[in-house]
């Protein structure tokens, strides 16, 4: 990415829509806008202008957004086009504005202009590439959290943790060579141990491996004929898993993508665990197993009459059939008739929000950034208590000051810069 570039594209989603915004930045946006946009009143400073555009022998109403320099959303100045929404307008205006000195913007040069600029830093920069993934609700207050600033506030405690034990430590090296002691602080072990733990804490809520790929792994089990299959298509809201009376109809796992009151979730109908021990049963049973070892949250299904499941921390009893008779404690519902059908989804929600298969706010980088920053913390605490040399101490405080540089963006390498920035959308 070249300094001083002025960048453009298209901001708004594809498909058909009645808007459609083209996005710039630069100092030249001003400029290219003004060569095509002819405004009711002057474009004079920052703010909203209704206008047309004039070009190829059109004129197209539209909407200009301004904002300049350093007041905007990256740091330049800035300018959105809303006009209406077709395909073909927004191709003939890009071409329009690719001959006014505008280039197109590569994925994410957008976020990474108000990331250089110091609008925003690397992990609420990250959390608009989640924001634009998001899949649920439950995704969605997850980015936002940390597109708020949620990351950087706690990296900001931490890091103070660190000064308050590191500054008064290497004041201590200055004046070693002569008869001046710099005492550490009375809390110096505690507040490093509390720093790491809470650090550790955020780490265990969870991690996404990537923007969009949070969703959560549910798995249907318990006895044949229980109704997991009927539960299934009830939840999904249209026939996916065959239903029938007949033991061992469900083999292969079936897999579904829905939203569950808010929770983006992968719903699995498995085969009933007691079916028999054929080659083909063996091998549904063995593909269930499988599934068990990745699976976020178990629904114990059974109908009334059999036995109850045995609970976990990642599993929810339900009945089936309650419309023709209750079952036990737990959760009742009725795939036909749609009973309960709608606690049973609050209920994954809040156990996979809640429980110990929450849904985390972390990707995977910055997890182990997270832990690398906690290891340092805690290494540095032990040598205080062990009175390790001074200079091992504060190699292991420089060493977490540095993970949480690669959380904040501070001390991140230009490598890692572009490989994260180079899986956003254009427009972004």
């Amino acid at each position: 990415m070249t300094a001083g570039r002025t960048i453009v594209a298209v901001a708004s989603a594809r498909g058909p829509a009645a808007r459609s915004i083209v996005r710039l930045s630069g100092p030249a946006a001003l400029a290219a806008v003004q060569s095509i946009f002819v405004a009711a009143k002057p474009v004079q400073a920052a703010g909203l202008y209704e206008g047309e555009l004039h070009f190829d022998s059109l004129s197209v109403p539209c909407t200009l957004w301004l904002r300049l320099a350093p007041r905007s959303a990256t740091g330049e100045d800035c300018a959105e086009l809303h006009v209406p929404g077709s395909a073909l307008l927004v191709a003939t205006l890009l071409r329009q504005l690719l001959e006014q000195n505008v280039e197109l913007a590569q994925p994410g040069e957008f976020t990474r202009r108000a990331f250089s600029n110091g609008k925003l830093d690397l992990s609420q920069a990250e959390a608009v590439a989640m924001l634009t993934a998001a899949e649920g609700e439950a995704e969605r207050c997850a980015a936002m959290a940390m597109l708020a600033g949620g990351l950087g506030q706690r990296l900001l405690a931490l890091e103070s943790a660190v000064h308050h034990v590191l500054i008064p430590l290497e004041l201590g090296f200055d004046f070693s060579d002569q008869d001046v002691a710099i005492p550490l602080p009375e809390d110096a072990v505690a507040r490093l141990e509390q720093a790491a733990q809470q650090i550790e804490a955020l780490a265990a809520q969870g991690t996404v491996a990537t923007a969009g790929a949070a969703r959560r792994l549910v798995l249907l089990r318990g006895p044949a004929n229980a109704g997991k299959s009927t539960l299934f298509n009830a939840l999904l809201g249209h026939s996916r898993a065959l239903v029938s009376a007949e033991v061992g109809t469900t083999r292969d796992p079936v897999h579904a993508d829905l939203d569950c009151a808010g929770s983006a979730i992968t719903l699995v109908d498995t085969a009933g665990d007691d079916v028999g021990e054929s080659v083909a049963d063996l091998a549904a049973h063995a593909a269930r197993r499988r599934l068990e070892s990745t699976a976020d949250l178990f629904l114990e299904v059974r109908r009334p009459g059999q036995t109850a499941a045995l609970l976990t921390a990642r599993s929810l009893r339900v009945w089936t059939h309650a419309d023709l008779l209750a079952g036990g404690e737990g959760l009742h519902v009725s795939g036909s008739s749609g009973t309960g059908l709608a606690e049973l989804r609050a209920a994954i929600r809040d156990a996979l929000e809640h429980g110990d298969a929450r849904v985390g706010l972390l990707n995977v980088r910055q997890a182990e950034a997270c832990a690398q920053v906690a290891v340092a913390l805690r290494t540095a605490a032990a040598g205080l208590v062990t009175q390790a040399a001074g200079e091992l101490v504060a190699a292991d405080l420089h060493a977490a000051l540095a993970a949480s540089g690669t959380l904040s963006g501070r001390d991140a390498p230009t490598a890692l810069l572009d490989r994260i920035f180079s899986g956003f959308c254009i427009g972004k």
